[in-house]
């Protein structure tokens, strides 16, 4: 099984996981895009990192608040987003729909220090850590991977 997860944006960052069926993890790896145009790096990253069946895209969605100044939105990440839902609606991937997450879902339970007691923290890296607490989320919360959580005990 391969995990692949994002958090888009002006700099995309962007988190693997593989693991075989027990969901014993063979290994974690990060990185970003950005900060200048990536829409072709990350159609192409995508389908670098393709696998077949057992493949999953988790992604950060954009969400506007109405209280939020309107001055400082930056939609950029909206693109790469549209970049995905094409990925997502070609008839040549096989893989599950991409599961979307709120920015807060990911953020809320896989906090810096979570993340610092699992070994995988990355300084400087804000964007491929939030696209991190994503992939984590979604094995820990929705694939219920429980041995996440003896990890952080």
């Amino acid at each position: 099984m391969r995990i692949l997860s994002f958090d888009p944006g002006g700099t995309t960052g962007w988190a693997l996981w593989e693991g075989n069926g027990d969901r014993i993890g063979t290994g974690y790896n990060f990185g970003q895009m950005g900060p200048g145009d990536h829409h072709l790096q990350l159609q192409q990253f995508v389908e670098q990192q393709h696998s077949g069946k057992d493949f999953q895209v988790v992604c950060e969605s954009f969400e506007y608040r109405q209280n939020q100044d309107r001055t400082t939105v930056s939609l950029v990440s909206v693109e790469y987003i549209g970049v995905l839902k094409l990925i997502e609606q070609d008839r040549s991937y096989t893989f599950n729909k991409v599961v979307w997450q709120t920015a807060a879902k990911g953020k809320a339970f896989w906090t810096d220090d979570k993340i610092k007691k699992l070994g995988l923290w990355w300084p400087g890296h804000k964007h491929a850590m939030d696209a991190l607490r994503h992939l984590l989320y979604y094995r820990a919360f929705e694939l219920g991977d429980k041995d996440l959580f003896q990890k952080l005990k």
